[in-house]
């Protein structure tokens, strides 16, 4: 099939070895790459209860087909592993040009297995790969080993001190871009891996790049034109969450922060000098740029986006942006995932209020957080419990119903109290507490593509259903999820409908409402890139049967339908005040029509009339 470099390199770190493999084409068509292929070579290589930060897990680098063929906002890498702080599978996306750049060494992806005996990095450059010792760079930060590694014709994937020390939200870093959720640098810490560094000369066979034009001109404009985000990036989307009642603020005991303006997009604004650097061919710049002053000088930093401001700033009451713009950097340089990060820090600060760790720690103090990162990622004192999650303190020191996590991971910045869709989205979610594996709160907060009302279960089960079809699809593609804020659309008419109208049309017939969903450009690109058609359906089914992999996945290293739940808080104490007063998730209700409509039985296990209709030839 064209679209592909044909081979995938995997890299035995015991002995040094490595071979070059093929994925089958029937596995390429089903799969299509990215997340796809990543979760089904996880799913056939990993025994079952493996521990994650043992030599025995693997560490999976994948591409896509549209990778390094001149099409904007589809050049994201897929990281996928056994996750240490969850024991899910878990994806996570790298931006920048890595992703390009490995995929020009003739690999469409890249597996790590084993355990080297001293400190490297894998470096695939000049027609073909090596091991080098790289023990000078290890207890470097991100943009110290990345300025170590500098090349001209490769880019640097790397881990911060974080992921050395096997801290289980470690990041992996290239770049200012970040794969962050969970703990895919400890991992790659695990195996004493610093760095990849990839760079060639292999161009990407295309079937058809003249009609190629087409969907690929079109991308390119829809971004160009979409003013989808300001110069504050994401963080223009606090405001809107705090208005509706689910910004976390004090652990997600409330779902709005009185001093959320001096945290706001509008306040970044104002301290933003310039737009960041973007990833290849990409015109968005999604995020900006702004001062930050050190011992050593003002420096420019990559400005937070809006989880970190929501995780690092209301959650934790703090209103003192430079703080948070200070420990979000902190996190990149360190290789940390500043949301599970601020989950972890919040429960820490309800323990300390109670007795239970002797922390100086207490909501609404910026000074105390930021000398704790260095010690979190050096597992040092104080940090080492932290270093471990959320759930792992409460394990440890009592008071389960505090920690904001589902299967483990602390979820991201929304309460879903007020957004039910992205609640369902959470508990569901293969990797646990993150947004990324279905984006409901752009409808359900920020009204994009059109607004749905949050606390209401109409409709919402189909739409959750659709979502995380929709955004496995695209994490097969290695699609910038982003930008699809920019490309996944409706019709003109129905966006000038007033919000009452698409949310009462909806929820009585959220199927139909689905259909009007627009995304095919992608599909488009696909079929000419590949030779492959592929459409609305077929793309979609590719996405449904990667979620049911990642189930089997689950189910195989012992979780249950239990495990699709949300913290207490969340679906027994609803908030006495504010937009969301009284409300909360009906996750129970929602659960049972959710597995109904996927095709799994009463307790979630995929049945095998269901596999066998989509083509997924594992069984629980």
């Amino acid at each position: 099939m064209d679209g592909y470099a044909g081979k995938v390199l995997n890299v035995n770190l015991d002995d040094g070895s490595g071979k070059e493999f093929l994925v089958p084409e029937e596995i390429v068509r089903k799969y299509l790459g990215g997340k796809g292929i990543g979760v089904w070579l996880l799913y056939r290589g990993l025994e079952p209860h493996t521990d994650p930060l043992g030599p025995q897990n693997v560490l999976i680098f994948m591409t896509g087909p549209l990778t390094g063929v001149g099409i904007p906002a589809v050049n994201h890498l897929a990281v996928c592993t056994k996750s240490p702080l969850t024991g899910t599978v878990v994806d996570c996306y790298l931006g920048g040009d890595f992703a390009v750049k490995l995929k020009s060494c003739g690999y469409d992806g890249l597996i790590l297995r084993g355990k080297s005996p001293r400190p490297v990095i894998i470096d695939i450059t000049e027609g073909n790969w090596k091991i080098r010792e790289a023990e000078d760079l290890w207890g470097t930060n991100v943009v110290q080993a990345q300025e170590l590694l500098e090349s001209k014709v490769a880019s640097t994937a790397c881990i911060g001190p974080a992921g050395e020390n096997m801290v289980r939200y470690a990041t992996i870093v290239s770049g200012e871009h970040t794969a962050q959720r969970g703990g895919a640098g400890a991992v790659m810490g695990s195996k004493l891996v610093k760095a990849v560094r990839a760079g060639g000369r292999f161009e990407t066979p295309v079937f058809d790049r003249e009609r190629l034009k087409g969907p690929s001109e079109a991308i390119r404009e829809r971004i160009r034109v979409t003013d989808t985000y300001p110069r504050e990036g994401t963080a223009g989307n606090l405001a809107a969450s705090n208005q509706k009642g689910v910004l976390p603020t004090r652990n997600f005991a409330l779902g709005s922060f009185d001093n959320y303006l001096k945290i706001s997009g509008e306040a970044l604004r104002a301290q933003i000098k310039r737009k960041g650097k973007g990833c290849p061919g990409c015109p968005i710049a999604c995020t900006g740029e702004v001062n930050l002053t050190t011992r050593s000088g003002t420096i420019r930093v990559k400005s937070p986006s809006y989880q970190p401001l929501a995780m690092l700033g209301s959650n934790l009451l703090v209103d003192d942006l430079e703080a948070i713009i200070r420990n979000n950097y902190l996190c990149y340089l360190l290789g940390m995932d500043p949301v599970s990060l601020g989950g972890t820090i919040a429960i820490s600060i309800e323990l300390a209020e109670k007795g239970r760790i002797d922390l100086p720690l207490h909501f609404g103090s910026a000074r105390e957080i930021g000398p704790l990162l260095p010690l979190i990622a050096q597992r040092k004192g104080p940090g080492d419990d932290l270093a471990d999650g959320a759930l792992s303190l409460v394990t440890k020191y009592g008071y389960r119903e505090l920690a904001m996590v589902v299967k483990g991971m602390e979820i991201s910045g929304y309460d879903p109290r007020g957004c039910w869709g992205q609640g369902l989205a959470f508990a569901t979610c293969p990797a646990g507490g993150t947004h990324v594996g279905s984006m409901l709160a752009a409808p359900e907060i920020q009204g994009r593509p059109v607004a749905l009302p949050g606390a209401s279960s109409a409709g919402k089960v189909r739409m959750t259903i659709f979502a995380q079809d929709l955004f496995n699809s695209l994490g097969c593609t290695v699609a910038c999820f982003r930008a699809a804020y920019s490309l996944v659309r409706v019709p003109s008419w129905v966006e000038a409908l007033p919000g009452s109208v698409t949310s009462l049309f909806t929820g009585r017939a959220p199927a139909l409402s689905i259909s009007f969903v627009n995304f095919f450009d992608y599909y488009r690109a696909i079929s000419f890139v590949t030779g492959v058609r592929y459409d609305r359906r077929v793309f979609l089914r590719t996405g449904e049967r990667v979620l049911n992999l990642e189930r089997l996945f689950n189910l195989r290293e012992g979780f249950t339908s239990k495990d699709d739940n949300l913290p207490l808080r969340f679906i027994g104490s609803p908030m006495r005040e504010g937009p969301t007063a009284g409300k909360v998730v009906p996750i129970t209700k929602m659960l049972l029509k959710y597995y109904r409509l996927r095709g799994w039985s009463e307790i979630g296990i995929p049945t095998v009339q269901h596999l066998e209709r989509l083509g997924v030839e594992e069984r629980p």
